[in-house]
């Protein structure tokens, strides 16, 4: 009996020992190296701008620097990155990794960025973010490195006065503001929202799915990435599906251009219950699951608001 009892003290201590291990590491967040240079086919190699590292829910801030003598005029278009955050939200990835973040595509004649496009379209930023995983390995900037399901990389721009003067030198409303993926020659949205964030100063903030090549400029961009990209051509708001429902919904919605939008659920008596977007979003078709577990039985409205458009629908939650 003894023995008996012995053995099972000593399973469930190995089963607990393991178990708490498990957890141990699913809750340790991984971190990221990084590194941040220039490259240009103007310099005899990439330059070095700052090196560190960072946990996942955390960032690192670009630090100020002052260019060589030698490095062409770009201080101008440095000065107003200075201060933008990177980051990951906490979950996103399953590794250490490695960041490989370079400024890319720098015009060797002037203080600006070069359309790879030839199209001359001006950014504000043009950045290639190549990830080297500890189990996956080096993922190439022509592909993509995406970051666990609903988990997302930030890069935030302080909207300072080098930064709105520097738009203003490359002819871009910052209110007119749009980002895109650059994979092939060509420019796409899908995988990408931004919102500008209230502050002190405020922030143009960046949520991506996946790190690659990544651009910023004017709203013209947008309608370049729409290119049989799946762009509706016009604003729509779809019936929910499935509807009646119980307990969760999906809503589908269209959006022809980058817009500020607003998607929110309310009763019949008016009220709302639940808001499931404030941001900005891209140009695209979007999809968002609601869920309806803390409502009672009924009616509800859904109601899709951007900058130029508006449309309410009904469904029905039946439990």
């Amino acid at each position: 009996m003894r023995k008996s009892l012995l053995l099972v003290f000593l399973i469930i201590s190995v089963v607990s020992l393991f178990s708490a291990n498990l957890f141990a590491q699913e809750d340790q967040a991984n971190k990221v190296d990084y590194t941040f240079t220039l490259k240009s086919d103007c310099l005899p190699e990439p330059v070095e701008i700052t090196s560190g590292s960072f946990m996942e829910g955390e960032v690192f801030t670009l630090p100020p620097f002052d260019f060589p003598e030698y490095i062409p005029n770009w201080q101008q278009l440095y000065n107003a990155l200075v201060g933008t955050t990177f980051g990951l939200e906490s979950g996103a990835i399953n590794e250490n990794i490695h960041l490989d973040i370079q400024l890319q595509q720098l015009d060797c004649n002037g203080g600006g960025f070069v359309d790879p496009t030839g199209e001359g379209n001006p950014f504000f930023v043009f950045l290639g973010i190549k990830v080297t995983g500890e189990q996956s390995g080096e993922t190439a900037l022509e592909d993509f490195y995406y970051f666990n399901e609903g988990k997302y990389a930030t890069i935030c721009f302080p909207m300072t006065p080098e930064f709105l003067a520097f738009l203003e030198s490359m002819g871009i409303d910052p209110n007119d503001i749009s980002f895109a993926y650059f994979l092939g020659g060509e420019y796409f949205t899908e995988g990408m929202t931004w919102e500008v964030v209230e502050g002190n100063p405020d922030k143009l903030c960046l949520y991506l799915s996946h790190f690659s090549q990544i651009v910023g400029g004017n709203g013209k961009l947008v309608g370049i990435a729409g290119k049989d990209k799946n762009i509706p051509k016009d604003y729509f708001l779809d019936q929910n599906y499935p509807n009646p429902f119980n307990p969760s919904t999906v809503i589908k919605f269209g959006l022809p251009n980058a817009e500020n939008v607003k998607l929110e659920i309310y009763n019949l008596l008016g009220q709302k219950v639940d808001e499931l977007i404030n941001a900005k979003l891209s140009a695209g078709v979007h999809e968002v699951t609601f869920n309806a577990d803390n409502l009672p039985s009924g009616i509800y409205l859904y109601k899709l608001t951007t900058d130029k458009f508006s449309e309410i629908k009904k469904m029905m939650l039946m439990k």
